[in-house]
């Protein structure tokens, strides 16, 4: 039987096409390995395939072995960069167990991280498949000598070929570090439609007393025209402009009324100092005036006698901080929890009403309204409305790190990156290949968003590329 490769054909190296030998160079490159073994003379008459495995390519070499049963030694060496090779003999040694994985139901090789269909299992080989696991390439000459010099002959093995498509992993969230996210936009909108595309692309399934909901954590998002207005495009997605500018009148009444709290209440008439109620917004208004610097114009929502003791009828936004910078009176406020798809936007545009109510009355500038909820989510009722929600298209944004200038250094033969910001130089990096400006600019902190990053990357490699013409 001849060895065929279902899968990476063109990226595999051929010797003896009907022998029982696979050699695995890991991260190593094949053509580096073949060289060694050519200089080391050993005999490679039984060496059927050579092929990499990086990690991600597990499940198509398991298929290509079950379609190449002849197949029945895998030689493993070289570098090891990702835990692939511990993967693939635990997957052997081991077998595999079911998991969920980003909210669906697959299986992981016992004893690793690795994700794996539950397609191909060890059982389905109808031989046993014989690993010889080796070192680095550095380590296994003689090893390798020996390993080929008492290998028994090849046994006579008339297997069929078992062919297994590849199955589509279909998960309910994408994978992320739940507690990384911010977002950054021009409006209220914008920024709440960046919202509700993250939480269903990342948000985490949790099972709560009142049902699931798909979580992010400490999200951050930083709305640069905090106290813009409510406009008709809001009536699209189901919020009514008049009823979000009812509410902004709302925060700034004291008045409780029959309510358990409002946020209106706890910030001007639910507090008292000796005996005297005191309203928060005026406090932080007046320090505002005598020190717009100062860094004491913060308010707290939460009782911590009553809120911590009873749990019941609290409050979800817990504070407010005004701050002043760049000669804007900027807003950040905290929420315990956040009903992303219904109040998080009328939430933004409430909370731009405080903003601007405040730097009025302290004669000064508005700026940056920035909302950072502890614990955000969507719920299940909800799910087909946030996903008619679209993802608003993204624009071009100055890095606020600074702009870069890519050129040419004919004399050096260098990539020449000038670091700059509103005409001021802040650096200049040269290189003589991509890693080098790499290691840089990251050690710099030169880049903070990942579109600028990208163009950047595209530029160093246009400038190396016009070189080799």
């Amino acid at each position: 039987m001849k060895f065929q490769a279902l899968y990476y054909a063109d990226r595999l190296h051929y010797l003896h096409v009907k022998g029982d030998i696979g050699i695995i160079t890991l991260w190593s490159p094949v053509s580096q390995v073949l060289k060694k073994l050519t200089e080391w003379q050993l005999d490679l008459s039984r060496v059927a395939v050579l092929g990499n495995l990086y990690g991600n390519g597990l499940p198509q070499l398991l298929r290509n072995l079950l379609y190449n049963p002849q197949i029945v030694h895998l030689v493993i060496l070289g570098q090891d960069l990702s835990n692939s090779r511990q993967e693939l003999i635990n997957f052997f040694q081991l077998g595999i167990e079911p998991v969920e994985y980003c909210g669906t139901p697959t299986f992981r090789i016992k004893g690793t991280q690795r994700i794996i269909d539950g397609e191909v299992t060890p059982t389905d080989f109808l031989h046993p498949i014989q690993l010889h696991p080796f070192g680095k390439l550095t380590e296994c000459q003689h090893p390798l000598q020996e390993f080929l010099q008492q290998l028994p002959s090849p046994l006579n093995l008339n297997l069929p070929r078992q062919e297994k498509p590849l199955s589509t992993f279909q998960p309910t969230h994408y994978p992320s570090h739940p507690q990384i996210h911010t977002i950054y936009d021009l409006t209220p909108l914008l920024a709440w439609q960046s919202l509700v595309t993250r939480l269903l692309r990342f948000g985490k399934p949790i099972q709560l007393k009142k049902g699931k909901r798909y979580e992010l954590l400490n999200v951050k998002a930083i709305i640069e025209q905090g106290t813009a207005p409510p406009t008709v495009e809001v009536e699209q997605f189901g919020f009514n402009v008049k009823h979000i500018m009812d509410y902004q009148s709302r925060l700034l009444q004291a008045e409780l009324g029959e309510q358990t709290y409002t946020y209106g209440n706890r910030l001007r008439g639910y507090f008292a100092h000796q005996s005297q109620l005191v309203d928060g917004l005026a406090a932080v208004i007046q320090r505002l005036q005598t020190d717009p610097n100062t860094r004491h114009a913060y308010l707290s929502l939460w009782d911590g006698g009553r809120d911590t003791v009873e749990g019941r009828g609290c409050p979800c936004l817990v504070s407010l901080f005004f701050r002043l910078s760049e000669e804007k009176l900027n807003l950040t406020a905290n929420f315990r929890t956040h009903n992303a798809m219904d109040a998080w936007l009328e939430n933004a545009f409430g909370l731009g009403g405080i903003l601007n109510y405040v730097a009025q009355h302290s004669n000064l500038s508005a700026g940056n309204l920035t909302l950072i909820s502890h614990s955000i989510s969507l719920s299940e009722e909800v799910m087909n409305r946030a996903k008619a929600v679209p993802q608003p298209k993204s624009k071009l944004r100055l890095d606020p790190h600074g702009e870069v200038n890519i050129t040419w250094d004919e004399q050096t033969q260098e990539v020449v990156v000038q670091h700059s910001y509103q005409g001021a130089n802040l650096g200049e990096y040269r290189g003589k290949t991509s890693l080098e400006i790499e290691s840089q600019l990251v050690e710099n902190q030169v880049i903070s968003d990942i579109s600028h990053a990208l163009y950047i990357g595209r530029e160093i490699a246009k400038q190396f590329a016009l070189q080799k013409k």
